[in-house]
Order: structure tokens, then C-alpha cells, then sequence
């Protein structure tokens, strides 16, 4: 009788262990591929894209780069390594904070690009305010970083190049 219950609990735990063996090996060839790019073009330029959570949470969404989409923000899937003919997605994590970004090669690029930050409410449970979707143009050079942000004092997205991340 007590074999009745503990059958299903079983089946359960190893179905979990299997499904998240499966992630687990997706995400590390996932990794391998963000490694070959970066070795196969030694010369490509990181872009960061800020972010910040917290009371106050702001995003930038990226849609597409060079008409390419970057990620399907109705149905997302982070474990998969996004990539086009000149860019490709990159996570990293710095100093306890997540950023996410992309590889490019050297040269022009456009982004297709929204922001949108989100307050507690005194009425709704939160409030948010967002832009529309821009084309965004931007170069990169060889080996260098650069920053994606948002400034809310002129409404304006800003792309600068950083030496420390």
C-alpha cells in the first residue's frame, strides 16, 4: 500500500533530475558556441545592455539588430544563444549584477530598441511607462566595450563606450 504513494514521488524526482540534466547540457553547448564566435573573430566589440531591478525596475528591450531579431519578448528563451551574421547574445554576471548583451563586429549596426520601467503603485499594484520602438544606429570598434542605457532626464538612449564593467 505505502509502495502506491511512494511510486509517483519517485517518478516525479527523477523526471525532474532528468529534465534539468537536459537543460543543464543545452546551456553548456550554448556556452561553447558564445566561445567559438569570440574565437573565431578575435576582434569583436562587447555591447552591455543596462538594466537594474529592484524597487524601481528598468529594461531596455533590444528586438532586433541589423533586422535580425535578438529575442521574442512575448515568449523568451534565455538558454538558447541568439546570433546573426555580424552579432551574437552574451550573458554574463559582474560584481553580483546580470548583464546582458551581445558580440559585434567591428563597424555600423542598427538596433531596434524600447525601454520601459516599472514603479510600485499607490492605486494599481505597479506602474509603467514605456517608449516605442526606435532604430537605433551605432558603431563599434575592435576590442572595445560599450554601455546601452536609458536617460530618463532627456529621453534618450545613450551608447558610450566603457573601459570597466
Amino acid at each position: 500500500m505505502k509502495l502506491i504513494y511512494f511510486l509517483p514521488v519517485v517518478i516525479v524526482l527523477v523526471g525532474g533530475f532528468l529534465y534539468s540534466k537536459k537543460k543543464m547540457k543545452e546551456m553548456a553547448d550554448n556556452y561553447a558556441n558564445v566561445k567559438d564566435f569570440s574565437q573565431e573573430h578575435p576582434n569583436v566589440a562587447r555591447v552591455y545592455i543596462f538594466g537594474k531591478q529592484g524597487i524601481k525596475d528598468e529594461a531596455i528591450h533590444l528586438h532586433k539588430i541589423n533586422g535580425e531579431t535578438f529575442i521574442n519578448y512575448e515568449k523568451p528563451n534565455l538558454t538558447e544563444v541568439h546570433q546573426g551574421e555580424k552579432w551574437q547574445m552574451i550573458m554574463m554576471e559582474q560584481n553580483k549584477k546580470n548583464y546582458i548583451g551581445f558580440y559585434a563586429l567591428p563597424g555600423e549596426h542598427t538596433m531596434n530598441i524600447s525601454y520601459i520601467n516599472s514603479r510600485p503603485g499607490v492605486i494599481y499594484k505597479s506602474v509603467s511607462e514605456y517608449t516605442d520602438k526606435i532604430d537605433f544606429d551605432f558603431a563599434v570598434e575592435e576590442n572595445k566595450k560599450y554601455l546601452l542605457s536609458f536617460d530618463t532626464d532627456i529621453n534618450k538612449f545613450i551608447f558610450e563606450e566603457v573601459t570597466d564593467i
